[in-house]
């Protein structure tokens, strides 16, 4: 979801903050309004931030409880390029640990970038 300062309007916003990967799965979108992409820590960081910085030409993608946490007004929801987008995370442990399948029809890829 997109979310600004309460009353600001998308002609005044610059730069939208979130995560890297938000950006990358909104990154079409961003370039089509003329908007420079700032990464970000976290999304909901990205939010609290556009909060507590108080600059109207800010925005911030993350998720809708953000908004509500920070008292930010969402302008615009589902603004991924794709509406299949999802971001996983993945942990690594010394144990054996299997998370549990959301549905087994649902076909996953699962990519490790790492260097040692």
């Amino acid at each position: 979801q997109l979310m600004v300062l309460p009353g600001v309007k998308r002609d005044e916003i610059k730069t939208v903050h979130t995560h890297i990967h938000a950006l990358g799965q909104c990154r079409k979108y961003i370039r089509k309004n003329g908007w420079k992409g700032v990464v970000a820590g976290d999304t909901a960081g990205a939010a609290k931030m556009v909060s507590e910085v108080k600059d109207r030409t800010m925005a911030a993608l993350s998720p809708a409880l953000a908004a509500t946490l920070y008292g930010l007004d969402i302008i615009e929801e589902n603004v991924e390029d794709t509406d299949s987008n999802v971001t996983r995370f993945v942990v690594l442990t010394k144990s054996k640990q299997w998370a549990e399948r959301t549905s087994p029809d649902v076909k996953m890829m699962t990519t490790f970038i790492f260097r040692v």
